[in-house]
């Protein structure tokens, strides 16, 4: 009885010492980083039309993750909104990895050539992520106040947030 008290409580031990190395694994190794970003001169940013706005993140890791969500942090520390007064930004996926920056009507144009895909629950399949971002501004004097960008993804079944930092569309 006592012995199987001891083998029991050490398979236990065992299997949470490898669960827990398991995690502390996937949550330092595993990254994105911004290889290229993309934004446009305010000067040149008619209001209320809509751009495209493409960005480089590089995935390092063993594994490749879901995307379940970006988000993005202003400087007085509260997220954007969807009903946001100023500025509208809704993240994409381009699996083709061709845009740059463009205008609505030039997506609209090449259409056949670009597939655009929601961030949420993205499967990601290779290690380059063409981020697009379409932005529309939708109030005069409109400055940038963005710090950051969350991008929350799954591995294994586990949720992980990572901030990078983010400036914003315009410049």
């Amino acid at each position: 009885m006592k012995r199987w008290r001891i083998i029991s409580s050490l398979c236990l031990f065992v299997i949470i010492t490898v669960f827990s190395l398991r995690h502390i694994y996937i949550s330092n190794v595993n990254k994105f980083d911004i290889a290229g970003s993309s934004w446009f001169d305010k000067d040149l940013i008619q209001l209320n039309e809509t751009y495209y706005f493409g960005h480089h993140l590089l995935w390092e890791g063993d594994f490749k993750p879901t995307i379940l969500a970006i988000d993005f942090l202003k400087t007085d520390g509260f997220f954007l909104e969807d009903n946001d007064p100023h500025v509208s930004i809704e993240p994409l996926v381009d699996p083709s990895q061709i845009i740059g920056v463009l205008p609505e009507e030039a997506v609209k144009e090449h259409g056949d050539n670009i597939q655009l895909h929601s961030v949420k629950n993205y499967k990601m399949s290779g290690d380059i992520l063409e981020l697009v971002l379409k932005g529309k501004v939708k109030s005069e004097g409109y400055k940038d106040n963005f710090q950051q960008m969350r991008i929350t993804y799954k591995i294994f079944g586990i949720t992980h947030e990572q901030y990078l930092e983010f400036n914003g569309i315009v410049e």
